[in-house]
């Protein structure tokens, strides 16, 4: 039985050897990725990392960054994954309540905020040898343990709380997304969308990954080269967020898509969808918490009206201080196979 990350990456890369993951313009197969991850988790473990650690992930989107995260994830050891725009202020904040081991990072100025943590080099997840990763400590991982943590979504301002996201939770959230948005083996799925963000991460490169279809990923957004890559790459599968539609409608035509047609997209926008020829798609709220499988609504661009933007059915308001910055934060309910937030920011799960 498939309980964990590691397995279900192995098992994905057997079945479809030639799986493409990585970055538009710098893919590789998924088991060459799996070979470097190993590598990449052995390095990790040297350090003595382990379930007990905590590592911290501040990068761009890069292919090296898909490596460091799996590296994590097949030495078993938790990884936040934390949004590089964050000021270095706020980042060196909520690294005081994190404590992470070590901090991977794209930055030259790691040091302003990682403290006196250790720091690697994304890049050195690229270089790493090539091992087999069906022997990597991750392979034995408790489905109920933390894979990763990330910020808390609806935060207004403040110190993010995180959420701690269980091995379970990426393989439920997986299998939804990809059963709502009818992810194929044959699909390329595209997210431009900072790995950091669950609608990136969990929503397109896992759920890809768990139909068996190109998990890429674009450095970063931008309208004026959109379509030029969505048709180079042949992209048949879109992940957004609102804001990047919104800029898609204001700015692009049909005549830029030039007759490439996108099959299934999320978020649901009607206009886009007849605009841009895209069949299907789903709504949803994208979250790293308890809504993120259980708010998804599959329709067509024959429905008459989209569905409501659902949001979490139990939220609750809070205000708490730690350090000077005051966060405000909505959170979801518990819930036994998805994401587990924290009441607190200065704490985590065990």
């Amino acid at each position: 039985m498939i309980d964990n990350l590691p397995r279900h990456l192995i098992d994905r890369a057997c079945v479809r050897p030639d799986l493409q993951i990585g970055l538009l313009e710098d893919q590789i197969s998924l088991p060459v990725a799996l070979e470097l991850a190993a590598g990449g988790a052995a390095e990790l473990s040297a350090r003595g990392l382990s379930g007990d650690s905590r590592v911290a992930l501040v990068a761009a989107n890069s292919t090296s960054y898909v490596l460091a995260w799996m590296s994590c994830v097949l030495a078993g050891v938790p990884v936040a994954l934390v949004d590089p725009g964050y000021p270095r202020e706020l980042l060196a904040c909520m690294f005081d309540v994190l404590d992470p081991t070590v901090v991977i990072s794209d930055s030259p100025e790691t040091a302003s905020f990682a403290g006196n943590r250790s720091g690697i080099a994304v890049s050195a997840f690229r270089n790493a040898p090539r091992l087999d990763p069906g022997h990597a400590p991750g392979t034995n991982s408790e489905k109920y343990s933390t894979a990763s943590f990330m910020p808390a979504s609806r935060v207004a301002w403040g110190i993010p709380k995180f959420c701690a996201q269980s091995h379970e939770y990426f393989l439920r959230l997986g299998r939804a997304v990809a059963e709502a948005l009818t992810f194929a083996d044959h699909d390329r799925v595209r997210t431009s969308l900072p790995l950091s963000q669950i609608n990136s991460l969990g929503y397109g490169l896992v759920a890809a990954l768990t139909a068996g279809a190109d998990a890429l990923l674009a450095r970063t957004f931008a309208v004026r080269t959109f379509w030029p890559e969505a048709i180079d790459h042949r992209i048949t599968a879109l992940m957004l967020d609102i804001p990047q539609v919104n800029n898609l409608e204001r700015t692009a035509t049909a005549e830029d898509a030039a007759g490439h047609r996108v099959r299934t997209m999320f978020p649901a926008d009607a206009e886009f969808m007849r605009r841009f020829g895209v069949g299907n798609a789903v709504s949803g709220y994208g979250s790293p918490e308890a809504a993120g499988a259980s708010h998804l609504h599959a329709w067509s661009v024959a429905t008459t009206s989209p569905p409501p933007l659902q949001v979490a059915t139990l939220v609750s308001d809070e205000t708490t201080s730690n350090g000077g910055w005051r966060s405000r934060v909505r959170s979801s309910s518990a819930n036994p196979f998805v994401a587990r937030c924290s009441p607190d920011t200065s704490t985590f799960p065990a």
